[in-house]
């Protein structure tokens, strides 16, 4: 019997040349997520998600709301990074230091593909890290502070820690029972982030059950299971400090479910996500936006002639129905936002990445022209990555861009601001908006002490600033007493606001040195 002793140089070696590619991929995906992040203006979504943090920072309480707001887990991963800032309270705090938390999330999630290595190769969990790292989508929402990234780091930790548990493959990599303890912990976590998180798990199971044929030892979920009900339970009661916390998340999926239903201005058809990735042109006239070439390459990568030979064949197999699971469930939902298509299109790329890895092992012409196609068709997905995070960041003409604020919400806040300098009371100036539709508002008056909102014309309505709606404009303006500098700005595309300043406030600022708008 001939047996054949490893070189320990050659496996040095490739453990140098696997760290240097997963270092190439993080870097790739830190371009693309670090730069200008206080840019793009605050989504009214980022917005609330910011006032909930800096409630959590300042008081310490993370009271969760079923009924109106997502998870904590958000804003239990941001408190560190604002404690190791200068910020000193909410109001000192900036768009960057809340989008940094999805954006490192997004980083981790592009490295996510070499936890399953040992199953699809290294070549298709570079090409899935790549894909990640440079897809249109995952790039413009790892800058956004909203749920949703967090939630996709989550999934993709659960579906590779739970694969490797439930499928046997633990011994291999000396992990034992760790792949289920970080499964479970994942599992928790998706729980605590958003009320979408078992749409997701309840697809994980079903399409591991279909590949497993139903041969699987019930038993094996006891673990993880367990360690995600503790980690979703001591995130949602605040660490215990609100026990309540943990029978509101009980209720929070029939709550999700009744909105769902309803949907609202949020009604899309089923097709809405798919045409979204495939061919999106938001504006007439405006740039196509499209992945799919990462589409086409999921389709090779799951192409089931090609599954029985090539590494991780029963996990190609999984992905395309826990793929087709996702997007069903989400697509049959009448409320949709297009941040949701992130959960079922992490099947896809990493779909896509053993579609890279089966062209680059096909004959030299084919390989030759695949890695060509492929390079380009990389190209073209990190120039639309740029362009609709750093060129149409908050245009409409980006598929992406979603009831986004337009610049002017943030000259309205610095001029807000400015006025304070010449009013006697400062930042304590009484600010009255009087509109329904407000958000992000409060983020960009965050250094006011005084500010009132009201969804309908109150009694009193006389203050030095008076924000209204142009629907409520004129029933406003009837009840105020005063003279007033009158000037408008934009909320959203299709949303005016129309701004009153106290004359005498008015004359003082220009007298000070401010420019008017």
């Amino acid at each position: 019997m001939h047996v054949i002793k490893r070189n320990p140089i050659m496996r040095k070696e490739k453990k140098h040349r696997h760290i240097v590619i997963i270092l190439a991929v993080a870097a790739v995906a830190l371009a693309f997520r670090l730069p200008a992040l206080s840019d793009r203006p605050m989504h009214g979504d980022e917005a609330v998600q910011a006032v909930k943090t800096g409630i959590l920072w300042e008081t310490g309480k993370a009271e969760y709301d079923p009924a109106l707001y997502h998870g904590p887990t958000l804003a239990y991963l941001t408190v560190p990074v604002l404690w190791l800032t200068k910020a000193g309270d909410f109001a000192g705090t900036k768009e960057w230091m809340y989008r940094l938390v999805p954006a490192l999330c997004g980083v981790a999630l592009a490295l996510v593909p070499f936890l399953l290595a040992g199953e699809m190769g290294w070549v298709a969990a570079t090409a899935a890290g790549l894909l990640l790292a440079i897809s249109p989508v995952f790039v413009y929402y790892s800058r956004y502070y909203i749920q949703e990234t967090p939630l996709v780091l989550f999934t993709a930790l659960a579906l590779a820690g739970g694969w490797r548990f439930l499928s046997g493959g633990t011994k291999a990599l000396g992990f034992g029972p760790w792949w289920g303890i970080l499964a479970g912990t994942a599992a928790g976590l998706m729980l605590a982030t958003k009320e979408t998180a078992p749409l997701a798990l309840v697809a994980m199971i079903a399409a591991f059950l279909i590949v497993r044929r139903g041969r699987v030892d019930s038993r094996r979920f006891v673990m993880p299971g367990a360690v995600a009900a503790v980690i979703a339970a001591l995130v949602f009661s605040g660490f215990l400090a609100h026990p309540t916390g943990i029978l509101d998340a009980l209720r929070s999926p029939l709550n999700y479910l009744r909105l769902a239903a309803g949907g609202g201005d949020h009604v899309h058809p089923w097709h809405y996500y798919l045409g979204l990735l495939v061919w999106a042109r938001p504006q007439p006239g405006g740039p196509v936006w499209s992945e799919a070439a990462v589409i086409a390459l999921s389709i090779i990568g799951a192409w089931p002639r090609r599954a029985a030979s090539r590494p991780g064949a029963s996990l190609l197999k999984f992905l395309p129905w826990y793929t087709a699971f996702v997007f069903v469930l989400y697509s049959a939902i009448p409320y949709k936002t297009p941040w949701c298509v992130l959960t079922g299109y992490l099947g896809v790329v990493l779909l896509a990445g053993a579609g890279c890895a089966a062209l680059v092992r096909s004959n030299r012409p084919v390989r030759t022209a695949a890695v060509l196609l492929l390079g380009v068709a990389g190209l073209h997905l990190g120039w639309q990555a740029w362009r609709g995070s750093f060129v149409f960041a908050s245009d409409r003409r980006n598929p992406w861009v979603y009831a986004h604020p337009v610049e002017d919400v943030k000259r309205l806040g610095q001029l807000v601001q400015d006025l304070t300098s010449a009013h006697p009371d400062g930042r304590a100036m009484l600010v009255r908006i009087v509109t329904p539709d407000y958000w992000p508002l409060p983020w960009y008056l965050r250094r006011l002490t005084r500010v009132g909102y009201w969804s309908a014309v109150p009694d009193a309505v006389d203050a030095p600033v008076v924000i209204t709606s142009s629907a409520l404009e004129k029933a406003v303006d009837r009840r105020l007493d005063g003279d007033y500098q009158e000037m408008y700005f934009g909320l959203r595309p299709d949303s005016l606001l129309a701004v009153r300043v106290e004359a005498g406030l008015w004359r003082r600022f220009l007298r000070v040195g401010n420019a008017a708008p």
